[in-house]
């Protein structure tokens, strides 16, 4: 039964990838939209503008909104700002900030597949870590002002995801183990049940019986005796 708790989990792993595929594809016709607004364009015009641009280049509906409205200030799809193509230094700045994104993301996804433990805090093991970062982060870019404060709120919802995928997986795991040994009662009582019948059979005359009958029911007999002599 273990492995319809890998299944779960697989299929949480699996779902994860889905939407982490969709908001990096959404985030690459966001950023598009941004850097050749028209005139007059608000947010929710550039907003609605990627979400129409998405449906016409992926033949599907971008179905994860509320998705990337948490996720939209984690470093992986944060917005790169315009005219940075053309600064190389700016160009060696994006690629330090996304070797530090893949392994923050890592971390995350690492969070994500991690089960609970008996000793694991309880937001998982890489938490506290990315709380440390974060923390080292707001003190050396103190100008990041509000948007610090965002990505930290971001940041707090993710470990919250995170926490309740640790709590479904424990639930999974009592759920199966519980299973188990329901199943392992069910099997000793048909066994005794079993036990008893062959027992009563064994114990019935057979003087009146003849014939095929007769033959039938000795088989039957020493059939079941030789099934306890093992």
């Amino acid at each position: 039964m273990g492995r319809e708790t890998y299944r779960e989990n697989d299929s949480l792993s699996s779902k994860w990838s889905e939407i982490s595929t969709q908001l990096t594809k959404f985030s690459g016709f966001l950023n598009k939209a941004k850097q050749n607004p028209k005139s007059g364009e608000t947010e929710a015009d550039i907003l609605t503008n990627a979400v129409v641009t998405f449906k016409s280049n992926m033949k599907t509906d971008f179905r994860f909104l509320h998705c990337w409205e948490i996720c939209k200030f984690h470093p992986k799809w944060a917005t790169i700002p315009i005219g940075s193509e053309t600064n190389s230094s700016s160009k060696r700045s994006r690629v330090s900030s996304q070797a530090q994104s893949d392994a923050r993301d890592q971390e995350f996804e690492d969070l994500l597949d991690d089960s609970p433990g008996p000793n694991r805090p309880k937001y998982g093991r890489n938490a506290s870590r990315r709380r440390a970062q974060k923390s080292r982060s707001d003190t050396a870019s103190p100008s990041a002002g509000s948007s610090g404060s965002r990505r930290g709120l971001y940041s707090d919802q993710l470990d919250d995801i995170s926490c309740k995928l640790d709590t479904f997986n424990v639930f999974q795991q009592q759920r199966a183990e519980i299973r188990r040994s329901k199943e392992a009662r069910d099997a000793a009582r048909d066994a005794q049940k079993q036990k008893w019948d062959d027992l009563k059979f064994l114990s019935q005359p057979i003087d009146h019986l003849q014939g095929d009958e007769l033959e039938l029911v000795l088989a039957l007999r020493e059939e079941i005796k030789n099934k306890y002599k093992s």
